[in-house]
């Protein structure tokens, strides 16, 4: 048996009406509403909280150094861009952390975390790292790690934002370069942290 192929006036209608919801099937909004940090800048504003807040809460205080935004495009199921992104930042301290000192850095901003109405997750330990993540209701999360060596990084971000047209947005053209540290992050001796 041959299958029937519409045509004419029925044809149009059934193609017109598989054009008007591919996108809704590939998982993009026609509403326009993305929720509160659907624009990648509202992204931007909670990541940077998001790492203030956490690395804040450190005590004594730590040095950081910052590394660049990351959109990261999100793909429908045929493997094409859907217009989102999860964007998120890391950070690594300068100080490098003792394995002994490890729990306590992780206490302090799970005890943040959780002042702050974040969803805490459980403490995942191996031999290699130290980690906890948090989540806001918002799709924003954040997460800290340290690993065996003493290198500590938080990192933050917000999934499912508009994709800003790039992997590394939020560039600032008039900054200069940085210069380069002599110590590699999590490696300076701290009164603290190091003993």
């Amino acid at each position: 048996m041959r299958p029937v192929i519409p045509s004419g006036r029925r044809a149009a209608l059934l193609f017109g009406t598989d054009l008007l919801l591919t996108p809704l099937a590939a998982g993009c909004s026609t509403s326009g509403d993305d929720g509160p940090l659907g624009r990648p800048v509202e992204a931007k504003g909670a990541v940077d909280s998001l790492l203030d807040g956490t690395i804040g809460a450190i005590t004594p205080a730590v040095e950081r150094r910052d590394g660049s935004y990351e959109a990261k495009e999100l793909q429908d199921r045929f493997g094409r861009g859907n217009g989102k992104a999860d964007l998120s930042k890391r950070v690594h301290l300068e100080e490098r952390i003792i394995p002994a000192k490890a729990g306590v850095l992780l206490g302090q901003v799970e005890t943040y975390w959780k002042g702050q109405g974040y969803a805490v997750g459980e403490e995942q330990t191996n031999a290699r790292s130290r980690s906890v993540t948090a989540h806001r209701p918002d799709n924003a999360w954040v997460s800290v790690e340290v690993d065996s060596g003493g290198t500590a990084e938080i990192e933050a971000g917000v999934d499912g934002t508009k994709y800003p047209g790039e992997l590394y947005p939020f560039k600032d053209p008039g900054a200069p370069e940085p210069l380069p540290n002599k110590t590699p992050a999590g490696r300076q001796d701290a009164p603290y942290w190091s003993h």
